[in-house]
């Protein structure tokens, strides 16, 4: 039996997107200058929401356990299911890109398999199949591996499902 593949989180890469995100949140206070109460609420909101955003981001930072492992199992991405998603339930497995960024993912045999994903991932696979994407997408840009690092490591353990690309 072979081992599981993981992936964690990436300080450095979630480090430079907190970065991103703190810059842009700045942006938000320049707007605290202005006469207009609406606009210093705007900026506020503004603010706090990207400062969140990078606080949340920070805190990752230090959580080392898995956020994606792939086993005789099936594929778990904490983040969109608690359990992993039997290889039985996925048909395919292909990378695609969307706005310059590259994704994994997944189609699903039938709807069953809907029903073991997070509540926010349901939503999100019915709405990106109303637009023609793979229902289930998995970033890799805030982990330590790549899409090519997913895909090689599913096709360790189910090759006839990793999409020819190109």
């Amino acid at each position: 039996m072979r081992q599981p593949i993981e992936f964690r989180w990436s300080a450095q890469r979630l480090g430079w997107l907190a970065s991103l995100i703190t810059l842009i949140g700045l942006g938000g206070l320049a707007l605290l200058g202005q006469e207009d109460w609406t606009v210093k609420a705007l900026g506020l909101a503004w603010a706090a929401a990207f400062g969140y955003g990078a606080y949340a981001l920070n805190r990752r930072r230090a959580i080392r356990t898995p956020v994606v492992i792939v086993s005789q199992a099936g594929l778990h991405d904490t983040r969109i299911s608690g359990a992993p998603l039997p290889w039985s339930a996925i048909s395919r497995i292909e990378e695609f890109e969307v706005e310059h960024m590259t994704y994994v993912g997944l189609h699903l045999r039938d709807d069953a398999a809907l029903a073991t994903l997070k509540r926010g991932a349901r939503v999100g696979a019915r709405l990106n199949s109303a637009i023609r994407l793979p229902p289930v997408s998995i970033s890799m840009a805030p982990l330590d591996g790549g899409d090519d690092d997913l895909l090689a490591a599913i096709a360790v353990f189910r090759p006839e499902l990793v999409a020819e690309t190109g």
